[in-house]
């Protein structure tokens, strides 16, 4: 009786544990784009060329993620050709010192994801801390510009889904600040970064092959119940 109920006890363990230790993890290329999430091209607002190619360097996989804010001085970003006119002008002004705008993504106001620097390439944007690390700005100075609902949304769902995309872990996700001696990404935008981890807004959703449906287990734990009993009684 005693090694029919310990078959039975293994027996649930093994069917709990079955999807964490041998279910397969979505690939990177298999992770569904957010559908609320309008991503812009860099073909659709500049060219595809890299300023200075001589001085990129690829990226070899990608393990962590960075956020900043422009700190540039507070313009009206409005309409399209505003936000465009900014991005523009920030790429013009990274080409001066690297090899092209150092951010690889830009979230817009109005939560739009914009492409910066090509992915495959490293980024410009933390000293000392630019290998495998993707680098997201947020437009703005967010010491004065207060972050929109948009933006906020958009670019917390974009880490979200940076993070499910790549495996990338909680505390590989941070702010340019806490990495360096700076102000950035401003103190507006720290807090609202700050109060999203608090909450779980940053948290990646557990994939559905690793809920425990309960109803679904009981059913099962009755059945190895009544198996368990016919054993006995036989």
């Amino acid at each position: 009786m005693l090694m029919v109920i310990l078959f039975a006890i293994a027996g649930l363990l093994l069917w709990i544990a079955w999807p964490v230790l041998f279910g397969t993890s979505p690939r990177p290329e298999e992770t569904k784009w957010p559908e609320n999430l309008y991503f812009i091209s860099r073909s659709e607002w500049a060219d595809q060329s890299i300023s200075h190619p001589e001085d990129i360097e690829p990226m070899s996989g990608i393990t962590r993620v960075t956020i900043h804010h422009d700190g540039m001085p507070p313009l009206p970003m409005k309409t399209e050709a505003q936000i465009k006119s900014r991005i523009v002008s920030i790429r013009k002004s990274h080409s001066k010192k690297y090899a092209d705008i150092g951010y690889h993504y830009i979230v817009d106001p109005r939560g739009r994801i914009w492409e910066g620097r090509p992915l495959q390439y490293q980024g410009a944007h933390v000293q000392g801390h630019n290998s495998n690390n993707v680098g997201i700005l947020f437009l703005g100075n967010t010491y004065k510009d207060i972050p929109t609902a948009e933006g906020l949304d958009g670019l917390f769902t974009f880490i979200r889904y940076l993070k499910q995309r790549y495996k990338i872990p909680a505390e590989n996700v941070k702010t340019h600040r806490e990495l360096a001696q700076t102000g950035c990404p401003g103190k507006l935008l720290q807090e609202e970064l700050d109060k999203a981890r608090k909450s779980g807004k940053l948290k990646v959703r557990v994939s559905p092959g690793f809920r425990i449906d309960i109803e679904d287990w009981i059913r099962k734990l009755e059945t190895w119940i009544g198996e368990a009993k016919k054993l006995i009684e036989a």
